[in-house]
C-alpha cells in the first residue's frame, strides 16, 4: 500500500510474471509498473515450487536441496 500525503491509502497492484525459456523458469515481481524484484531462471521442478509459494502468498524459497538418494 502506498500512503498518500493525505492519509489516505492506495493499493498498490502486485502482479508476477512467470516467463519459461526451453527448460528454465524466470519469475519477476512487479509493485505497481515497476520491478520490485526478478530472480534467476530455475528448472521447471523447482518453477513449480516457487508457483505453489507464490500463490500462497510467500515469497519463492532460496534454498532448494534435493534428498539424498540412497545407496544401493
Amino acid at each position: 500500500m502506498t500512503q498518500l500525503s493525505d492519509n489516505s491509502l492506495i493499493e498498490t497492484k502486485e502482479k508476477w510474471v512467470i516467463e519459461k525459456y526451453g527448460e528454465k523458469v524466470s519469475f519477476t515481481r512487479f509493485l505497481g509498473e515497476q520491478v520490485h524484484e526478478s530472480y534467476a531462471p530455475v528448472s521447471q521442478e523447482v518453477a513449480s515450487i516457487y508457483a505453489v509459494a507464490i500463490v500462497q502468498g510467500f515469497q519463492p524459497p532460496r534454498c532448494l536441496n534435493y534428498l539424498d538418494k540412497l545407496a544401493g
